[in-house]
């Protein structure tokens, strides 16, 4: 029911703060995303409150120990769904007609759409896969971090951090930026302090903006002469 309702909702907000903007520049379809946000926030605000609420642990308070580091059971929960998830992705965006044409319109919509392709329907696609993917992440997360309205906003940020540094476009590279963000913030928090633990993330995005800001997987445009 939970992924039922987010599509449901990615077709709403599709249909409302996006297919109205065909044709936009990029700076207003991330206005019309923020004000969605705010929107969609407050929506919650007045349902459920402003205090988060706490969400069942299906595996409860119980701890597996592996090599001397104990790891909550919803951790490893997390990882499995992950990969498979990765793995489903992997298989839909670069072996299945829809999955290439959804990549074609993300590069170069208007051709596409000259190619025949019914853009909006699949504009419509994204965004429902996108609002359950990202139900599925809140359900997998809940029992760590309680349900609240700004539940999302910080893991939100690190995922856009981490597709920075593996490179736009690119699933490896967003996968393989998390993972370096997560080394970097377990160790940062060990050897350093893990009260600026939120801080290295940010402090790893700058350094690859100056020396590499293409990403891991990116491609060096040359500018034109």
């Amino acid at each position: 029911m939970v992924l039922v309702g987010a599509a449901v909702i990615g077709v709403i907000f599709e249909r409302i703060a996006y297919r109205p903007l065909k044709g936009a520049d990029g700076p207003t379809y991330f206005a019309a995303t923020l004000a969605a946000a705010v929107v969609i926030r407050n929506i919650g605000l007045k349902i459920w409150g402003p205090y988060a609420l706490p969400f069942q642990e299906p595996f409860g308070l119980n701890m597996i120990t592996l090599g001397g580091v104990r790891i909550r059971p919803q951790d490893l929960l997390i990882v499995a769904v992950v990969i498979v998830l990765s793995l489903l992705l992997y298989f839909f965006f670069y072996r299945t007609r829809t999955g290439k044409i959804m990549r074609a319109m993300s590069q170069d919509r208007p051709t596409a759409q000259l190619l025949g392709v019914r853009v909006l329907s699949m504009g419509t696609l994204t965004f429902i896969m996108a609002s359950m993917m990202g139900a599925l992440a809140g359900v997998l997360v809940a029992p760590i971090y309680f349900v609240s309205l700004d539940m999302g906003f910080t893991l939100g940020l690190k995922a856009f951090i981490a597709t920075i540094i593996g490179a736009w476009g690119s699933l490896p590279g967003a996968i393989i930026g998390g993972l370096i963000i997560g080394v970097v913030e377990t160790f940062g928090a060990v050897y350093i302090s893990s009260v600026y633990k939120d801080v290295f993330a940010f402090a790893l995005l700058i350094v690859f903006l100056i020396i590499r800001p293409q990403g891991i997987f990116g491609e060096k445009i040359a500018d034109k002469v």
